[in-house]
């Protein structure tokens, strides 16, 4: 069978969502793969990739029970403090749900959850690109009085709910029209595209605007990166099914 031909058969039974993360104690990067079973949205089926041994395995791990809302922010991964994030709902005893973010340790192979600031099913919530991966981000979405309002938080000391802190707020008539947060920069900076369709940085301290790139990005993705020696090995089965 091909990689190819297994991978239609892959998503034509499972919903695939990947993360990627960097393992300090073993000196390893790690490719996370959920599987999850379309009849059974709540309970993943977990492999680990690690490039040190360029070789798949499950790992039996316990996965706090949740589900996906296909919408195209939800459950875009990020990584910081050598674990991987991602937003996702969880059902209460009672019916309800709620949103929060799931994270993996990349080290520890294990899950945990953190609660998100602004904790509401009216605010849509995107975890956000910071400069550096050092610090955990989120932009929250929710309309007042007919406009979208953007409410960008930062996890002060990671792993601390009460220290999710608000940084900066503004609304989609703001800066000649505000389309989306981005990403933060190291030094605070805002990142966004603006109805111009050009990338800008917004400092939310004095308000300054200061043009990136192009224009014309009708879409556009933000992602941090920390450079690194270590060398991928270019064999075709690196990433292989």
């Amino acid at each position: 069978m091909t990689c190819k031909n297994r991978k239609s058969q892959l998503d034509d039974k499972y919903h695939l969502h990947f993360g990627f993360g960097f393992d300090s104690k073993n000196n390893d990067y790690k490719v996370i793969r959920l599987m999850i079973l379309r009849a059974e949205q709540d309970t993943p089926h977990v492999e680990v990739y690690s490039l040190v041994s360029r070789s798949w395995r499950i790992i039996d791990v316990t996965v706090p029970p949740f589900f996906i809302c296909y919408l195209r922010h939800w459950f875009t991964p990020v990584t910081v403090n050598g674990a991987v994030h991602w937003v996702v709902g969880r059902w209460r005893c009672d019916g309800s749900w709620y949103k929060s973010i799931l994270s993996f340790d990349v080290i520890e192979e294990t899950f945990g959850e953190l609660m998100l600031p602004q904790q509401s099913r009216k605010v849509e919530s995107t975890l956000l690109a910071v400069e550096g991966g050092h610090s955990l981000s989120v932009v929250n979405h929710f309309m007042k009085r007919s406009r979208r309002v953007f409410s960008v938080w930062v996890m002060k000391k990671y792993g601390i709910i009460e220290s999710w802190t608000e940084i900066f707020q503004c609304d989609s008539e703001c800066y000649g029209g505000v389309l989306d947060i981005l990403a933060l920069t190291r030094g605070g900076k805002v990142v966004v595209r603006l109805a111009s369709e050009v990338i800008t940085l917004i400092d939310p301290i004095n308000g300054s605007l200061e043009p990136v790139g192009r224009q014309g990005y009708s879409e556009a993705y933000v992602g941090s990166y920390v450079e690194s020696l270590f060398l991928i090995n270019k064999e075709p089965d690196v990433l292989s099914f």
